[in-house]
């Protein structure tokens, strides 16, 4: 039912998963504390993923290591992707979504 709009409290982040944040305020007062280096989840291939707490800089060892196809993320009011193969990463080119050249630590990214 879509018109459900219940939400639960949050009280803690598992480390490897991104999270979405909705607010109707501009100002979030957030307090994180992290307690250990993360231990990165499994990444299941055929299904999209979202995932954080990794930077990535060599997507081709990242794609090997892991499976996936594509990664997307969205910075700047922009999304941005980039794939394995060459033929994908042309036709984002040619529908105008820039090509991610890196990925910080802690950036929220889908991968498939």
């Amino acid at each position: 039912d879509s018109t459900n709009t219940s939400y639960n409290e949050l009280y803690t982040l598992e480390d490897g998963y991104g999270y979405w944040v909705y607010s109707t305020s501009d100002n979030i007062p957030l307090d994180i504390k992290v307690t250990t280096s993360p231990d990165l989840p499994q990444i299941q291939s055929n299904t999209w993923s979202l995932q954080g707490s990794r930077q990535i800089s060599d997507f081709d060892s990242f794609f090997n290591s892991t499976g996936t196809s594509i990664i997307w993320k969205y910075k700047d009011g922009k999304y941005k992707a980039i794939a394995k193969d060459d033929y994908t990463n042309n036709k984002l080119i040619s529908n105008d979504i820039n090509l991610i050249e890196s990925i910080e630590k802690y950036e929220g990214f889908w991968v498939r």
